[in-house]
């Protein structure tokens, strides 16, 4: 009986050591065969929220007779130099009415570096007109979108910038089935309020709330769940979405676009009855959005860039 339960022991012995040698085979043979048993990492798709975060800029003028400064916010993008696909211009982009409301032929731009780990701000002035007072920067005729060349302070080294591979256009908003009720992402700078180092803009979040989206540049604007202070116009928003489903079945991976700039709040007109009547303007914290095609047809409205 002993004998008996030995040798099933050595049995059982034996068989996991074969499995364990055929393991340690299977691992072995790439390398038997001169192959390398790691593959080659694919170097990851750009983490959009990360890339806007570094892109995105307060902008400011001068404070006015009340003591006031005018602000809202800027995102940098890149417009590819021609026949090169590496290479590109950096284009500020922002809403036409905040460099309207900013006074004089200088604006503020508050840039940022990073040494080592730390971030600090870094404010520096662009020119926005000329002497002659005539605007610098080109405006899309039919939405609130303003664009211009910028130079960047060399001390801010090389911030990464948003492609224009980037926008959604039509095409992006039928494949991916963008709908009311998506979620989308806002940065900006609310009341001129930033994160606690570096001016990073604050992050906030809402939900498309207008249909259609399509056609998009005919729309010229979709809503948006997101209640709107002042220092957020001219804020990008974005998608960023995950084993998204459309087209009748999930898809593994990351969705992540552009999908416009923050214009203004959307308010309702109310008559007041009373002693004086009045109209009152009600918001409705509900942001009325741009639409990136038209971002993308003002940064193209563009000629050669200037000598900086």
């Amino acid at each position: 009986m002993k004998h008996g339960r030995s040798s099933v022991r050595q049995l059982q012995f034996h068989g996991l050591t074969l499995l364990s040698t055929l393991v340690v085979l299977m691992l072995l043979a790439p390398l038997l065969m001169g192959a390398s048993p790691i593959p080659t990492p694919i170097p990851p798709e750009p983490d959009i929220s990360t890339v806007l975060m570094q892109s995105t800029f307060e902008i400011k003028g001068p404070a006015g007779p009340n003591g006031v400064a005018s602000l809202g916010t800027s995102f940098v993008v890149g417009k590819p130099l021609p026949g090169e696909a590496t290479r590109a211009n950096y284009v500020l982009v922002t809403a036409a009415h905040v460099l309207d409301s900013i006074s004089g032929q200088q604006a503020i731009i508050v840039g940022r570096k990073h040494d080592g780990d730390q971030w600090t701000e870094l404010p520096f002035a662009i020119r926005i007109r000329d002497e002659n007072n005539a605007p610098l920067w080109v405006r899309n005729p039919n939405a609130d979108v303003a664009a211009m060349y910028i130079a960047l302070p060399s001390s801010m080294g090389n911030p990464p910038i948003v492609s224009s591979a980037l926008f959604a256009d039509d095409n992006v908003l039928q494949q991916f089935e963008v709908r009311p009720g998506d979620r989308v992402f806002v940065l900006g700078f609310p009341l001129g309020v930033e994160s606690p180092t570096g001016g990073f803009p604050i992050l906030r979040a809402g939900w498309i709330a207008s249909y259609p989206l399509t056609p998009s540049r005919l729309l010229g604007r979709f809503l948006v769940s997101f209640e709107v202070f002042q220092g957020n116009s001219g804020g990008p928003v974005f998608l960023v979405d995950y084993n998204r489903f459309y087209h009748g079945s999930t898809t593994i991976g990351a969705v992540r676009f552009l999908m416009g700039l923050v214009s203004e709040e959307e308010t309702k007109p109310i008559a007041q009855q009373g002693l004086y009547a009045s109209i009152q303007q009600y918001p409705l914290h509900i942001a009325v959005v741009v639409p990136s095609a038209l971002i993308a047809d003002t940064v193209n409205m563009l000629g050669p860039p200037p000598p900086f």
